[in-house]
């Protein structure tokens, strides 16, 4: 909600940023599963996507 009244806010604020949310879970999700439930491994992966995603 905060992002609504942002003046930032627009396409890549509303739609790439959720997107990339999802991208990043699914990911990090895939990577947990071959690693053995390793969730150190998939926190990495997720923080990775979002960094870049944010830069």
């Amino acid at each position: 909600m905060g992002n609504l009244s942002s003046p930032f806010a627009g396409v890549y604020e509303l739609g790439f940023m959720p997107l990339m949310n999802i991208v990043g879970g699914l990911l990090a999700y895939g990577v947990a599963r071959a690693f053995k439930r390793n969730y150190l491994v998939a926190g990495l992966v997720y923080a990775a996507i979002i960094g870049l995603s944010v830069s």
